[in-house]
């Protein structure tokens, strides 16, 4: 589920990405509000999209909000937008750059902006969770090279597993 918050007197451009979400079969839920982050569905919404002409409290508030619940969040701003101190030093942020990705958007690319997050979001659906034991050695290896490689665990280890997949000939064979 995505929720697409659009902040903007631009009816016209926001009625244009709904209708991409829509021709999408994608579910969201639009101009998300306060209401919205107390209710549970909050928790459900995989992604943010958000589309400003500049940003301003509002926008800033939903954008921290899902990234500090570790949510995928695209910012769409105008091309013309100056690129302010405050967006700068998140996406710099070691914690927040795997989740903020910052588009600049003018009316032709628009399109080719949201397909982009869209795909970047069905490749990286997670689906089940899986727990295992691990000695204390191997926890200590796991950490270390999780932040050597500036990752979670978790994602560390799946992108272990995805490029062993990519070079298993035989289990490729066997999925074919």
């Amino acid at each position: 589920m995505i929720s697409y918050l659009y902040l903007s007197q631009d009816f016209k451009k926001a009625n244009h990405v709904e209708n991409l979400l829509e021709s999408n079969n994608i579910s969201f839920y639009k101009d998300a509000n306060q209401e919205f982050l107390k209710n549970e569905i909050f928790k459900e919404v995989d992604a943010y999209i958000i589309c400003l002409n500049s940003l301003n409290v509002k926008s800033i508030y939903f954008l921290n909000k899902a990234l500090s619940q570790r949510k995928k969040v695209l910012l769409l701003l105008p091309e013309n937008e100056d690129n302010n101190k405050y967006l700068n030093d998140l996406q710099k942020d070691s914690k927040h750059h795997k989740f903020l990705f910052t588009r600049f958007y003018n009316v032709s690319n628009l399109s080719l902006k949201l397909f982009e997050f869209i795909e970047i979001l069905k490749k990286n659906k997670k689906s089940i969770k899986y727990t295992f034991r691990v000695s204390q050695k191997l926890k200590d290896y796991l950490q270390w090279k999780a932040k050597k490689s500036d990752m979670s665990i978790a994602d560390w280890l799946r992108d272990i597993m995805n490029k062993d997949i990519e070079n298993d000939m035989v289990y490729k064979k066997r999925k074919k």
